[in-house]
C-alpha cells in the first residue's frame, strides 16, 4: 500500500475510542502478512463482544500467557536451530534469522538463553519468574542450584518492590566506589538518540542502558586481553544492529 489515510483526522470523541474509527474505514486494505491479518482479525472479534462476552479470569489468563511468549518464542527458535530446520530455505542461520525473523542472530540467541533461564526456574517450582528476556539477560551465566539461589535471593530482596532488569543486575554486580565515578563520553548524535530512544521504551536511566546493553550483548572475560579484528568486527555488527533496529 503506497497511499494511506491519514488517520490524524478522526472524528470528535475519538479519544473516548480510539479503535471504533478504524472499523468505519470502509477504504481500507488488509495487509498480505498472515500474522498482520490474524491480528486484525483479533481486532474485529473483539469489537463485536459485549459486556456478557468476558471472562475476566480468562483475561487475567491472557495477559500472564502473552507476556510469556518470549519463553515459547526462545524455545521455538532452539528448535529451528538445533534441527537445522533453517537449512530449508537459507544456507546459515544468521541468516535465517535476518531474512525470515526479522532479527540479528545475536538476538534470537540471547532470546534461546533467556528461555532456558526461564525454563529451568519454571521447573524449580518458581511461581515468579523473569517477565521478559532483559530480565533474564543477567540471569543467563547461572545454571542449576546457583540460578535458582540467585533468582531466590532476588524474589527475597525485591519482596515489595517491582523487579526490574536493572535492578536484577545491579543486584548480582554492586558497583564498586570506583565503578560509580563519573566520566564523560562524546557519542555521535545519531547513537546517543538511539540510545536514549532505547532507554525510554526501557524505562531506564541512559547510563543503566549502556550498562545493560553491554553485559547482553558483550561479554568480556579479560579487560587486560587484546581485543582482535574480529571480535572488533562483531561488536561493530552489533551496535550496527542495535541503532538500526530501534
Amino acid at each position: 500500500m503506497t497511499d494511506k489515510k491519514n488517520y490524524y483526522s478522526v472524528p470528535k470523541g475519538y479519544l473516548l475510542d480510539p479503535f471504533q474509527h478504524l472499523y468505519l474505514n470502509n477504504d481500507f486494505e488488509p495487509s498480505e502478512d498472515p500474522v498482520i491479518r490474524e491480528v486484525i482479525e483479533y481486532a474485529r472479534g473483539l469489537e463485536e463482544k459485549i459486556e456478557g462476552d468476558f471472562n475476566l479470569d480468562y483475561v487475567r489468563f491472557q495477559f500472564g500467557y502473552n507476556t510469556l511468549a518470549f519463553i515459547r518464542n526462545g524455545l521455538l527458535a532452539f528448535k529451528i536451530k538445533s534441527l537445522k530446520l533453517y537449512k530449508k530455505t537459507h544456507s546459515s542461520f544468521k541468516r535465517y534469522c535476518k531474512e525470515v525473523i526479522g532479527r540479528s542472530h545475536w538476538q534470537i540467541n540471547k532470546l534461546v538463553e533467556a528461555a532456558r533461564v526461564a525454563m529451568e526456574l519454571i521447573y524449580a517450582g518458581f511461581d515468579v519468574i523473569p517477565s521478559n528476556p532483559s530480565q533474564c539477560a543477567p540471569l543467563a551465566g547461572y545454571t542449576g542450584e546457583e540460578l535458582i539461589e540467585k533468582w531466590q535471593s532476588i524474589l527475597d530482596n525485591f519482596r515489595e518492590d517491582k523487579i526490574t532488569a536493572q535492578k536484577i543486575y545491579n543486584f548480582l554486580h554492586p558497583a564498586t566506589a570506583q565503578e560509580e565515578l563519573d566520566t564523560r563520553v562524546t557519542l555521535p548524535v545519531k547513537l546517543y538518540t538511539s540510545l536514549l530512544e532505547l532507554a525510554i521504551a526501557r524505562g531506564q536511566s541512559l547510563v543503566g542502558t549502556i550498562e545493560q546493553l553491554f553485559y547482553e550483548r558483550v561479554q568480556i572475560d579479560n579487560f587486560s586481553e587484546a581485543i582482535f579484528p574480529d571480535k572488533m568486527k562483531a561488536w561493530q555488527e552489533d551496535l550496527r544492529d542495535l541503532t538500526g533496529n530501534i
